[in-house]
């Protein structure tokens, strides 16, 4: 950072750096449920410690119920599936546990749960936002069962379409090659060979070609790949019959003796390809089957509105230039960019493909959705026990959102606002500011000048408007104050050792991130000391950030802790 950015961007703004205030409600509940996540499963608010024979973890059976609700209960086994479900382990997994981290995960299975119930209760599932968050799920998993029950159903193709999208099969062959430089030697070992010997230990021992490691074998020849060999001599070794030996006969590296070890005819060939290569292409015809019903689809279904324009500019705009509005409407269901987005996206500064394709996944998916549905198909088995597991999140953080946002609202008075300051001063202490002058020249010849006028005692400031190259030269050199985090290093390192009016004995080189090289002389015009800011000054920053802050959390709190007994929770896991 050099300093003519410094002295622009440093004008109005005030930062309490350690002290910033929190700006997001979301940031605030996830600190809220996190910390409940690890209350015990007993009421704080009074409620009875519960009915279940809680034991040692490794002391369960499948059967025995270890979370409980007024309307629910769960055995182990039944939570073991739910974790397997949940982290994408295995039952082995969760058994090679330790018992903390057991408890953990069963803490937030039941805090999840008992968030979700209490969310039903007061109709937060029949929200728009919630419908919306629970289709965007809830297409994660219909496009598949779609495929599967209707699309393979009547997808069987022959022989024939499955070898269509391949070029034609060859006939092909493989042989075994003894490479000798000179033809006596190639018609010694021949002679061997006839006699009886092994080719492959012959090759191993006598060959001077480079397939001699791998016993003289070849990949396997067709008239199109016929790898260092003409044609001409595949198509021989094509026509000839397995077992086959060439006497020798000269190629470029040398006089060669052959044996053809295998042979496939065109149908072996077909076949050998078909048993590798069946199942993707099946997967190519289902995939081209779907795409063709989606674009189908897309022009018949008047229930799923897209925002085309929008969707193509994700290529074109830096995610902030991208309005918040309706990127694909389902049944009045709206879909923004924002809702779309998952947390990892939204760490990207600028719209790319990767985002465009995740919109146009959900697009597709919508359409193969909306079609599922109305065939009456269903999400069933463990994608069931999934997506239950999903709508419960949502609504857990639905409900935790709509705590905060209500407390949120609540006036904060000006006599609350002045009591938090008072109490709390020892937050709102600003660190030293450094006011500083300075010289910048771009030559290592104006800065030995600088030096010289400033060692006969010129005033700075008078230097400054001599020399300075700086658009701070006019008003003496002066730029303002700042604290240490906000000032370079080596100019920084210049200036520590210095008192008021000091001024640095030699010039801090500095190279411009243009690449240009700047010669700067510093002078300390003043230094404050640690004080507090005044109240008028911070006044904003409580409110948003200290007392809202404080009220959102107390309230989540307070909320979180009558739900165990509103509900009979109970989780013997959790302890």
């Amino acid at each position: 950072m050099n300093f003519r950015q410094m002295s622009r961007n440093a004008k109005g703004i005030f930062a309490f750096g350690k002290i910033a205030a929190l700006s997001s409600v979301f940031v605030i509940v996830a600190m809220a449920g996190g910390a409940l996540a690890a209350d015990k499963t007993e009421s704080k608010s009074g409620a009875p410690k519960g009915t279940l024979a809680c034991k040692e973890v490794g002391a369960y059976k499948d059967d025995d119920v270890v979370i409980k609700f007024k309307d629910e209960q769960i055995t182990f086994g039944q939570f073991k599936k739910y974790w397997t479900i949940m982290t994408s382990n295995t039952v082995e997994k969760y058994t090679s546990l330790d018992d903390a981290t057991k408890a953990f995960g069963a803490r937030q299975f039941g805090l999840t749960r008992l968030l979700a119930k209490k969310a039903r209760a007061v109709g937060l599932e029949k929200t728009d936002l919630y419908k919306a968050k629970y289709y965007e799920k809830l297409s994660r998993f219909m496009p598949a069962i779609y495929q599967e029950k209707v699309v393979q159903k009547n997808i069987n193709p022959s022989r024939e379409t499955i070898l269509s999208h391949v070029p034609p099969a060859l006939p092909e062959v493989q042989v075994r090659v003894l490479v000798k430089d000179d033809l006596a030697a190639a018609e010694a070992v021949y002679k061997r060979l006839l006699a009886g010997e092994d080719l492959e230990k012959l090759v191993q021992a006598e060959s001077t070609g480079f397939s001699k490691e791998r016993g003289g074998l070849s990949p396997w020849l067709n008239i199109n790949k016929t790898h260092q060999y003409p044609s001409t001599l595949v198509q021989k070794f094509l026509d000839a019959k397995e077992g086959q030996i060439f006497a020798p006969f000269y190629q470029d590296v040398g006089y060669l003796l052959v044996r053809v070890e295998k042979k496939h005819s065109k149908k072996e060939v077909e076949d050998l390809w078909l048993e590798g290569n069946r199942d993707s292409i099946i997967a190519q015809l289902v995939k081209e089957s779907m795409d063709k019903k989606v674009e189908e689809l897309s022009k018949a279904n008047a229930d799923i509105k897209i925002n085309g324009t929008l969707i193509d500019s994700l290529t074109k705009k830096s995610l902030e230039e991208i309005p918040n509005e309706t990127l694909v409407d389902v049944r009045g269901m709206k879909f923004s960019l924002a809702r779309l987005m998952d947390p990892q996206m939204k760490l990207s500064k600028h719209g790319d493909k990767e985002i465009y394709n995740h919109v146009y996944k959900f697009m597709w998916s919508a359409y193969l959705t909306e079609e599922a549905l109305k065939l009456g198909l269903e999400v069933s088995g463990d994608d069931k026990k999934r997506l239950d597991m999903d709508s419960d999140f949502i609504l857990a953080e639905l409900y935790k959102a709509k705590v905060a946002e209500d407390a949120e609202k609540e006036t904060v008075s000006e006599a609350d606002i002045r009591k938090y300051y008072d109490e709390n001063k020892a937050e709102f202490i600003e660190p030293p500011k450094w006011c500083i002058s300075l010289v910048e020249v771009d030559s290592k010849e104006k800065a030995a000048k600088v030096k010289d006028r400033i060692k006969d005692g010129a005033k700075f400031e008078v230097v400054a408007k001599e020399y300075s190259q700086h658009e701070s030269a006019s008003k003496g050199g002066s730029i303002g104050c700042y604290e240490e985090a906000d000032i370079p290093k080596p100019i920084f390192s210049a200036i520590k050792g210095l008192k008021e009016k000091g001024v640095t004995a030699e010039p801090v080189n500095l190279t411009l991130r243009s690449g240009e090289a700047r010669w700067i002389f510093a002078k300390v015009d003043s230094v404050s000391k640690d004080a507090v800011a005044g109240y008028d000054r911070v006044k904003k920053p409580i409110v948003e950030g200290r007392i809202k802050t404080r009220r959102i959390s107390n309230s989540l709190k307070s909320a979180l802790e009558k739900l165990p007994a509103e509900f009979g929770y109970e989780n013997c896991l959790a302890k």
